[in-house]
This record gives C-alpha cells, sequence and structure tokens, in this order.
C-alpha cells in the first residue's frame, strides 16, 4: 500500500536507497579514484510504477545524473512474455532533465551560508559600480561583463566552512583573461595550498552587470545581452539592470571543477536564475 503513498516514497529514498547508493558510490571512489564515474551510473525505469514512487525516485536521485529507460510498449512484455528492442527507449539525463529552481529558504545550512555571502559579494560589487572605479577601461574592458563566484572549503578538522571571492579579469581575449571559478579556486589555494580536492565543498556563480542598479535597459542593449546568453535571459522589467544569470562554468572552469569531482563526487555548483538571488540552481558537476 505504501508505494501508491508520495510520503512513505519520500522516506524510503531518503532513509534507504540514498544512503545505500552513497556508500557504494563512496567505495568505488576509495577503490579505483578518479575513474569512480566510469564505474557508477544510475538507471530509472520509467515503467508502471506508481506515480508517487516514480516521483520520488526522480526527484532523490536527480543528482546523480541518471539514465532512463523509458518501455513504451508495455503490452508486449505483458502478452508475449518478451522485450523488443524497439520497446525500449533510452534517454539521457540532458535530455529528460528539467531541474526547477530551489527557494533559498528551502536550502541546507552550508549552501545558505553560500548564498548569503554571494548577497554581500553582490552588495560590494554593485557599491563599487556606483563610484569611481577602473572595472570597465582596465579589469573587464573586453567584455564588460563581470562575473562573481564565490567558494566553499571546509577541512575534517574544521567545525565551519570558509568562503572565498573571485571574479573574472579580461584584460585581454581569450589568452589574457581569468574567469571567476578558476580566479577563486587559485586563492582559495594561495591561502592554504595544504587543501585537498575533498575540502572543497560547493562554488556559487552569479553574472553582474557594469551598469548603475536603476539604470534603463535599452531594447538594442536587450537585443545584443540576449544572443549572448548560452541560457534563457533573466525576465527583468525596464529600468532593472541586464545580467547573464544562469551562468554555468566554460569548458575550461569545467576542467577544474571536473577535477575536483574525480575524488569528490559531491562538490556542487550553484547557480541563480536572476539577480533577486531569492532561488538556486544546485547540481553536481
Amino acid at each position: 500500500i505504501g508505494v501508491f503513498q508520495y510520503d512513505l516514497n519520500v522516506k524510503f529514498v531518503k532513509n534507504v536507497l540514498l544512503p545505500k547508493l552513497e556508500q557504494y558510490r563512496q567505495s568505488i571512489v576509495s577503490s579505483v579514484g578518479e575513474d569512480w564515474h566510469n564505474l557508477f551510473q544510475v538507471s530509472i525505469a520509467l515503467t508502471d510504477g506508481s506515480p508517487a514512487r516514480m516521483a520520488a525516485l526522480s526527484a532523490s536521485l536527480r543528482k546523480y545524473r541518471p539514465t532512463y529507460l523509458h518501455m513504451w510498449q508495455l503490452k508486449t512484455f505483458w502478452h508475449r512474455r518478451c522485450l523488443l528492442r524497439s520497446d525500449l527507449k533510452v534517454e539521457s539525463f540532458e535530455t529528460v532533465e528539467t531541474r526547477p529552481s530551489i527557494a533559498v529558504e528551502a536550502l541546507d545550512s552550508f549552501t545558505k551560508l553560500l548564498v548569503s555571502e554571494m548577497k554581500l559579494f553582490k552588495q560590494s560589487f554593485e557599491e563599487t559600480v556606483s563610484g569611481p572605479n577602473v572595472l570597465k577601461s582596465v579589469w573587464l574592458r573586453k567584455s564588460n561583463k563581470p562575473v562573481l563566484s564565490v567558494l566553499m572549503v571546509k577541512r575534517p578538522d574544521e567545525e565551519q566552512p570558509r568562503l572565498y571571492r573571485g571574479m573574472n579579469v579580461e584584460v585581454s581575449l581569450p589568452t589574457g583573461s581569468l574567469c571567476a571559478e578558476r580566479n577563486v579556486i587559485g586563492t582559495a589555494l594561495a591561502a592554504d595550498p595544504g587543501l585537498r580536492r575533498e575540502d572543497f565543498r560547493m562554488i556559487g556563480i552569479f553574472s553582474m552587470t557594469l551598469e548603475r542598479p536603476g539604470t534603463p535597459v535599452s531594447d538594442q542593449e536587450r537585443k545584443k545581452t540576449s544572443k549572448q546568453r548560452s541560457l534563457s535571459q533573466d525576465s527583468l522589467p525596464v529600468g532593472e539592470f541586464v545580467a547573464l544569470n544562469p551562468i554555468s562554468p566554460c569548458g575550461a572552469c569545467n576542467e577544474w571543477l571536473k577535477k575536483i569531482a574525480e575524488v569528490n563526487p559531491s562538490f556542487k555548483v550553484v547557480t541563480f536564475p536572476n539577480t533577486s538571488c531569492s532561488e538556486v540552481f544546485v547540481k553536481e558537476v
């Protein structure tokens, strides 16, 4: 009977399934190190499970980036007791995934701490932009698109995590540029060269603007910004500034983050749907 009740399914996944999956994943990491991802894969079969069970599985296993097996001709299996290859469709996580944003109030304490630090960083940056500065003429003179990053690290012997700030620097493109993600990782290592990859907990990425808050944005600028985006544009009214949120790590930064995730698969990337910082997207590398 419990298979039809959503709350019981969530309890089962949280208390039974997830701990076993995480224990198994960590055992593979301990055994083979950075090759763990070649030996660990989660699949969800979209067959005739109850809606409550399928919803709980899909929501809870999202962080493992599962593949989905869609058996769309169940009658063949039921009546003929055979499974044809043409009856089974395999969908990748990227194809099926439609991850919703999460309200800050619903986040765990560490992620809330990172978001709070990002808000402070954003406020400090806005104050800088409002006064005299050389960001546009020197440090961001190529793209004029500032990106802020906050990195959280925590050693096993530390009670509280440490937070580091970084931003992109673009004296010239592409060789004279440094993204915010790589900048903040370098800052953390410069402060503590003994950090292990396992000590990195999560990284937040947030797009800003060099315009003063409240500066009206022309239709031409909105179209120009929209063309530069790889993801959907902020839904901001005229009078708000245009940023590029949510913004994902570039190819070079992804290589750095994947290097961390090789031995630390729980490392998370936090991005923001818009400039309000009231909701976030959280995913693993």
